[in-house]
């Protein structure tokens, strides 16, 4: 699914599910609540907006994350954008953006 609401941080990227990485659909079928999108696999559903916004958050934390490590030497940079203390490594996202 490709987010269309204007949130800007995922226009024209694909949401996936963050536990398998398949694309998420809108209108599943089965027990997924109406107006919802997400995958069936992982019974991981939200509205259109929410997914948007934790896939927005995803990409806001990776491009820190990618930020904040020098290319050269692969260490963190102090006293630059951020420290890693700054950006969470171990969190868990319900959707993320296929870049």
């Amino acid at each position: 699914m490709t987010d269309d609401s204007n949130t800007g941080d995922t226009s024209g990227y694909d949401i996936l599910c963050g536990f398998c990485r398949a694309s998420i659909d809108g209108g599943v079928e089965g027990d997924a609540p109406p107006q919802t999108v997400g995958c069936a696999t992982c019974e991981n559903f939200a509205s259109p907006y929410e997914a948007a916004q934790i896939a927005a958050q995803f990409m806001t934390d990776s491009l820190d994350r990618e930020l904040s490590i020098n290319p050269k030497t692969g260490l963190p940079i102090i006293g630059g954008m951020g420290s890693d203390s700054d950006v969470p490594n171990d969190r868990r996202y319900r959707f993320i953006v296929d870049r």
